[in-house]
């Protein structure tokens, strides 16, 4: 959930789950 804030696309953390 952090690694969300970290990256600067919220798109990207979608990807990551």
């Amino acid at each position: 959930m952090l690694t969300v804030m970290s990256l600067p696309e919220p798109r990207l953390f979608q990807v990551r789950l």
